[in-house]
């Protein structure tokens, strides 16, 4: 914990209507194996870790495995987790990223989270009463390492990265 966390190349500009990554970065940076995990928490609900894990890559995209699993103390690999594979392109995955450049605003940031320090594109994005705050990590092509959703100034959504590795056994092994 505490670590400043890095691979890839260096921080770069980047205007609000691009996205953080390109395609191109986040199959360079996305091995087989590679797996997020992430605290999610959303009012009226209980907290749950989602594990995220590309099962199979190529050129054109990965599929994804994802699964939930009790973010409680005394279940933390609930075997009953909820599973779920799917087929995403490289393409798609950068669009994820993409806003209007009219409601974005880009800044860099260093935050801390349970997965160690990083250095930070945060994109804020407004869309009427709802403010969405994620923030994509320079060293870590791919999806946010943390994000927030506002929605009349009351947190609606939170994900933070707890851990994340390059590449490593499946979780259903």
């Amino acid at each position: 914990m505490g670590m400043l966390m890095g691979c890839g190349a260096p921080p770069t500009q980047r205007l609000p209507s691009e996205p953080p990554f390109t395609a191109e970065q986040i199959r360079q940076a996305t091995p087989e194996g590679r797996r997020y995990r992430y605290r999610i928490e959303q009012p009226g609900k209980p907290a749950f870790i989602q594990l995220i894990e590309f099962v199979k890559i190529d050129s054109q995209g990965a599929t994804l495995r994802q699964r939930s699993l009790s973010a409680t103390d005394d279940a933390p690999e609930d075997p009953e987790g909820e599973t779920a594979q799917a087929r995403v392109t490289w393409r798609a995955l950068e669009e994820r990223g993409r806003s209007s450049a009219a409601n974005t605003h880009v800044v860099d940031a260093r935050i801390t989270v349970p997965a160690g320090t990083f250095d930070c594109m945060r994109y804020t994005i407004r869309k009427g009463r709802v403010v969405t705050r994620s923030w994509f990590a320079h060293r870590l092509p791919g999806a946010p390492i943390r994000q927030e959703v506002m929605r009349d100034g009351t947190r609606a959504f939170g994900m933070i990265l707890l851990d994340h590795a390059p590449a490593i056994p499946p979780f259903d092994q």
